[in-house]
């Protein structure tokens, strides 16, 4: 602390009683420090600061015109101390048991409904060095504090000898970051990791993608999606020539009017479902379906499938949306929604978000046609094999098990729609082969060169093979 030493000042008096309170508040601080790291009663550790606070605030006041630097230094540890103390008794507060109290109803039972079950992925989240722990704390304080912890599922973990505290989402970093990054940015902070976690994030918390059921293994997921890669690739072999485009053809007629085109396919045909292969980018086919929803619900056309939404994460989500007879969508699926559209640069009037609500205007049930763990880890651009060959055996399962008694669409990136037969690599069967049904590829009709990413990709030696093909102008 100061010494009165090498204090001049004309009023002496004030300045010497300024700087004892300073020395006691100091004393009272280190003591309160002290009772925490001891386990001592919180609540008179609160009351002791408390005082320290308000002794605090009277030596601001009394020192607000002293320009001593060395006084000024004292007084600035003197406040960090005070905030070190405040954070170390919140950190000890949550370390308590919490007793939950005893709801008085409980909430309606809902009806049950058979869904597929895939691996449960945990996004979680820790502190990349020691001196961060406190941020993991903040986390969870910011998430409490906005209402969050229900709604993105989020729990706790306390650390446990060298084991850092954690914070565990059920959702993906694509799905958190989606959520987060527009209406809670001094949250998504915490969380901006990257969506392959490969680096850590500006507040110093890394995060890792886990299997919950080995939530000790931290490349759980890795190991996971080989199975998968695994799995499909035996499937794939033993399906052999079963696995081929279906013949479906038309006049250009037809190709020229979308309801002839589509009642060639569900009524002249009498297929079950038609694939629809778009670049993500474009709106044109997205546009198609937003006109023709009505056109393909008359054909008895029930199911819409869609790409890039989770099925074991917002499933649920849709299901209760579209049983619903409000048009009040569920926060984080609209959120996820608005989302796909911004990152795709999308015209708001048909992205997925329209798309999905133009659905329901039309009676028209949606199902997610992704999982966490086909979409999360390495970016599809570097290398497309893994995730064609997960995605287009668990498309084709999804699809079997929630397409109902009713004709269905699937829209689909391009890529996933047709067989592949990359080099030195097994053959991919597209979702469409997979379930015996036509394609229709559709894209704009001028394109820049680095759009046209979905249907011609000749360094990986692909077959695409589509039934019909539209070009579309953008719409104005």
């Amino acid at each position: 602390m100061a010494s009165l030493t090498y204090i001049t000042n004309s009023s002496g008096g004030h300045l010497d009683m300024a700087l004892d309170l300073m020395q006691k508040t100091q004393a009272s601080i280190r003591q309160c420090q002290c009772k925490v790291a001891h386990g001592a009663d919180l609540e008179s550790t609160r009351a002791t600061a408390e005082s320290a606070r308000k002794a605090l605030e009277q030596v601001q006041r009394d020192l607000r015109g002293v320009s001593d630097t060395e006084i000024q230094r004292d007084l600035r540890i003197l406040q960090r101390d005070y905030a070190c103390l405040m954070n170390r008794i919140k950190c000890a507060a949550r370390r308590q048991p919490q007793i939950a109290p005893i709801p008085d109803s409980l909430p309606p039972k809902r009806e049950s409904r058979s869904y597929l079950h895939f691996p449960q992925v945990k996004f979680v989240l820790k502190a990349s060095r020691p001196e961060y722990e406190d941020r993991v704390y903040e986390l969870r304080d910011l998430l409490e504090r906005h209402g969050l912890l229900d709604l993105l599922r989020v729990e706790f973990k306390e650390g446990e000898g060298d084991s850092s505290p954690e914070v565990h989402f059920h959702h993906s970093t694509y799905e958190i970051l989606g959520f987060l990054r527009y209406d809670f940015p001094e949250i998504c902070r915490y969380c901006s990791v990257g969506y392959t976690c490969s680096r850590v994030s500006p507040l110093g918390l890394v995060g890792a993608h886990r299997v919950a059921r080995s939530s000790s293994v931290e490349d759980s997921l890795s190991a996971e999606q080989k199975a998968l890669i695994e799995k499909a690739e035996r499937y794939f072999r033993d399906l052999g020539s079963k696995a081929l485009p279906v013949k479906c053809t038309t006049n250009e007629a037809s190709l020229a009017v979308d309801e002839e085109l589509l009642k060639e396919v569900f009524v002249s045909k009498g297929f079950d479902g038609l694939f629809i292969g778009e670049a993500h980018q474009q709106v044109v086919a997205k546009k198609f379906l937003c006109d023709n929803l009505k056109v393909m619900k008359s054909m008895g056309v029930t199911t819409l499938f869609l790409e890039n939404i989770s099925y074991d994460t917002m499933q649920r989500l849709l299901d209760e949306y579209f049983a619903s007879s409000s048009d009040t969508m569920p926060t984080l699926l609209k959120r996820r929604l608005i989302d796909m559209g911004l990152l795709n640069s999308l015209d708001t009037r048909y992205d997925y978000l329209a798309l999905v609500q133009a659905a329901k205007a039309a009676g028209i049930r949606i199902v997610a046609l992704d999982t966490t763990v086909c979409h999360t880890g390495k970016p599809y651009r570097l290398d497309p094999i893994p995730r064609l060959t997960m995605l287009n055996y668990i498309a084709e399962k999804i699809i079997r098990h929630e397409k109902g008694p009713g004709k269905y669409v699937a829209l689909m990136g391009g890529d996933h729609i047709s067989s592949h037969r990359p080099a030195d690599k097994p053959y991919i069967p597209g979702v469409a082969d997979l379930c015996r049904c036509p394609t229709l590829a559709i894209e704009e009709s001028v394109l820049l060169p680095w759009e046209r990413v979905n249907y011609d990709i000749p360094h990986h030696d692909y077959e695409y093979v589509v039934n019909f093909y539209l070009k579309r102008p953008k719409p104005k």
